[in-house]
């Protein structure tokens, strides 16, 4: 088992740094100030985002445009990485709008909380149940991953970190897990452990967030004990390993993959140095067709979207030049980092960045060969001819807090990628 490395907090304060472009032909426009320390966002459809801000507004982004005032407030515990976390519209958005927010509540330090809420025609969101659906937790500040995503099967998949209680991970009644629940919070008969187990997979330590394929795959983002960030393959009953494994089963320089006989699953992709695994999304759109069918992958530590594509050539998943470079490769944990990365309506592709002094989203949309592009870190560009329009905000201090806790005392370089048949 790897060492874990726990930072000092220290009450810090940052200027937003510029975002690195190759051209001025198209050059970023703000269109939004206000964001306060953004954690998660969601797409709902008809043109508005949803955004939650971790010490406790919700945020309502309508055609481009930040409402004044946040649409809902609710009452976090908000040290390291508490707060309100997690985001995600019903599928029935369109005709209800309804959506569900998670949090960790400062009234009960033993739960973590779901809220459902609506947007009522006056543009505000309604508490239609608080709790609506309520997970274990316990008097701690980190590893709740806590983000939400339905799945075509209208299953809702929720990320849950061990709690900083590792051995809950091994636990198939415990968090550690990936869990799964009807569409109105009860338990489905058919997961995977037993009828009255929310628990969809278990042995994971931090997942930040996943995604699901139209087809119903499911991918998660997970953060490693200080190296093996991963990304892994969900499937129902699985043991990812944490605490008793990290990254690849055999720990070696050069990957052989477990056995098919073997108790744990091996990430799809392992990365020997710290990324700080965030938002995750499966490219499924059609303004990018050479994307279709990629993983795009946000890096806090490494200020990076990491795109990943399964490679039919060599039969694994293989790592390209990123798609998105905030450009403060030198700043580690400290200046902001990318949190969430989703796929719009239109098949353009959202990046939200968060830190102490920088709240951004950027939208990719393919442009002309000359237009403004973030390049990669390594001095190349992303897909050619693609333009940022850029929806910035300031983010207010939170002194004593990082983003999230994800505190490890790590310098940034190109992240080394192991990749697994």
């Amino acid at each position: 088992m790897k060492r874990w490395s726990v930072c000092l907090l220290a009450a810090l304060s940052f200027s937003p740094a510029p975002v690195h472009a190759v051209e001025a032909a198209a050059p970023f426009r703000e269109i939004v100030t206000g964001l306060s320390f953004p954690v998660a966002m969601a797409v709902a459809p008809g043109g508005t985002l949803l955004i939650t801000e971790k010490a406790g507004n919700v945020r309502a982004v309508r055609q481009g445009v930040l409402d004044a005032a946040p649409i809902a407030r609710f009452e976090p515990h908000t040290n390291n990485e508490a707060g309100v976390l997690g985001i995600t519209v019903v599928p029935e958005f369109a005709t209800t709008s309804e959506f569900l927010v998670l949090y960790t509540p400062l009234a009960d330090l033993n739960h973590i909380r779901v809220a459902r809420l609506r947007l009522a025609p006056s543009g505000a969101a309604e508490v239609l149940a608080d709790p609506w659906l309520e997970l274990p937790s316990r008097s701690t500040d980190r590893h709740y991953s806590g983000n939400m995503r339905f799945g075509p099967d209208g299953k809702l998949y929720i990320t849950l970190g061990d709690l900083r209680r590792a051995e809950w991970a091994q636990d198939p009644n415990l968090p550690g897990s990936i869990l799964r629940y009807n569409a109105d919070g009860s338990v489905p008969t058919d997961n995977p452990f037993s009828t009255t187990s929310s628990v969809y997979a278990m042995g994971v330590r931090n997942s930040y967030d996943l995604t699901i394929a139209r087809d119903g795959r499911i991918y998660a983002s997970e953060n490693g004990g200080d190296i093996n960030d991963e990304v892994n393959y969900i499937e129902a009953g699985k043991n990812y390993g944490w605490p008793l494994v990290q990254g690849y089963c055999d720990h070696l320089p050069t990957h052989e993959p477990c056995q098919p006989d073997d108790a744990y699953v091996d990430p799809i992709v392992e990365f020997r140095q710290v990324i700080a695994a965030t938002g995750i999304a499966i490219y499924e759109g059609d303004l990018f067709p050479t994307w279709k069918g990629d993983l795009f992958v946000g890096g806090f530590h490494s200020k990076v979207v990491h795109r990943l594509q399964r490679s039919a050539a060599v039969g694994r998943w293989l790592e390209l030049a990123p798609i998105f470079d905030l450009g403060l490769h030198d700043e580690g944990y400290f200046g902001g980092g990318v949190v969430d990365v989703e796929v719009d309506e239109d098949g353009s592709v959202l990046v939200l960045v968060g830190g102490l002094e920088l709240g951004s989203v950027y939208r990719l949309t393919p442009g002309p060969a000359d237009a403004t592009r973030l390049p990669s870190a390594s001095g190349e560009s992303g897909e050619s001819g693609c333009s940022f329009a850029r929806t910035s905000a300031a983010s207010s201090a939170f002194g004593m807090a990082l983003l999230l806790g994800l505190c490890f005392t790590y310098r940034r370089t190109r992240s080394s990628v192991k990749c697994t048949p």
